[in-house]
């Protein structure tokens, strides 16, 4: 994955630590703007919005149309994030394919010539997201239970 990097050797670990330090500072200036923000606690476990991000705009901001922005907003930032998830898993996915760590590397690296990806690939990633959104359809427990279970991973790893 940095076959496009300068120096990748210097960059990549900068770039790493960069992405870390970021995402820890918002989440932090998120939660103290949460915190001073929210006025009942209880009425946001009680709520009836499907998540309870809208009812801590709705207290936040006081407004329906500013919720909405807001709520709108964090859509958006989401599809935007998808689009690079799904090139990072695509990109890995690849080179293990290319490199010969997967069974049958022909398979895993074949390219089309109409679009210039990884068709192969593409197809099993969007097959693995299909079948993790049948598991939150099915069952909500089993869902939490995947996604604190790659959390403990994650935790793990770092």
């Amino acid at each position: 994955m940095t076959d496009d990097v300068k120096n990748p050797t210097q960059n990549v670990p900068i770039g790493l630590l960069a992405q870390q330090i970021g995402s820890t500072t918002t989440l932090f200036v998120f939660y103290v703007i949460l915190y001073y923000s929210v006025s009942d606690f209880d009425a946001i476990l009680a709520t009836s919005y499907p998540s309870p991000v809208a009812a801590v705009y709705q207290q936040a901001t006081l407004r329906n149309g500013a919720t909405l922005a807001l709520l709108i907003l964090l859509l958006v930032t989401q599809v935007v994030s998808l689009v690079g998830y799904i090139s990072a898993a695509i990109r890995l996915l690849y080179g293990f394919g290319r490199n010969g760590s997967l069974t049958n590397p022909k398979w895993w690296s074949k390219i089309d010539t109409k679009h210039n990806i990884p068709i192969n690939v593409l197809y099993v990633i969007t097959a693995a997201n299909v079948i993790l959104g049948f598991i939150y359809l099915a069952s909500d427990v089993g869902f939490q239970i995947l996604l604190g279970s790659a959390n403990c991973l994650f935790g793990k790893i770092f």
